[in-house]
């Protein structure tokens, strides 16, 4: 065998490995490929068997940035359960950037039995978004006592200083309205206070 052939092997044998390590699978191999259909196979793939390649098809639309994969990813999305494909497909979803995600994002967001990840993963996810459907669906978690603190985070490292002053506003109103409600209470209950106390007399 030449020195040429067995440097050729070498080379194969290199990229071989090398693919081979860092894992890279059929979603993976299909996007890196440029096929012309790439996305529509990649959509096929958030249904595979194989949680990797489930994984590796949502990282990939979200890299993509395909518009068109939404209403798969936010179908899939509410396909339960787990941490990691929910944070995965957020992800891809929040890359996107589309408000058509906003609902199937909220959902995950307010749903009981989603994990704290899953929330965290959500909300990062709508701040991403940004834009007043996606600020208004934050908005409603934190007024279900649901906590959007990642999302503000994700907002604070953006510089985005309008979107942060529209939740604070929101906050704010709350807050003011709370103190209303309660100062009210007060009021209410004092003549009757009063009343019983003559009634007692």
């Amino acid at each position: 065998m030449s020195l040429r052939t067995r440097g050729r092997w070498f080379l194969l044998f290199v990229a071989w490995a090398t693919l081979t390590y860092v894992g890279v699978n059929y979603g993976d191999r299909i996007a890196l490929g440029g096929a012309y259909d790439a996305p529509a196979k990649l959509r096929d793939m958030l249904t595979s068997p194989r949680a990797e390649d489930r994984w590796a098809a949502a990282d990939r639309l979200g890299k993509l940035r395909d518009a068109t994969a939404v209403p798969s990813l936010a179908a899939a999305l509410a396909d339960k359960p787990g941490t990691q494909r929910p944070c995965r497909i957020s992800a891809a979803l929040g890359e996107i950037g589309s408000e058509e995600a906003v609902p199937a994002l909220e959902r995950a967001l307010l749903l009981p039995d989603s994990s704290t990840d899953t929330r965290r993963c959500a909300s990062e996810a709508l701040a991403k978004i940004g834009g007043t459907e996606a600020l208004a669906a934050l908005a409603r978690a934190e007024r279900m006592g649901i906590s959007i603190d990642p999302a503000v985070r994700a907002l604070e490292r953006r510089g985005d200083s309008g979107a942060l002053a529209l939740l604070a506003r929101d906050r704010h109103a709350r807050n003011a309205a709370g103190f209303e409600n309660a100062a009210t209470g007060r009021e209410e209950r004092t003549p009757a206070s009063d009343g019983d106390r003559e009634d007692s007399r």
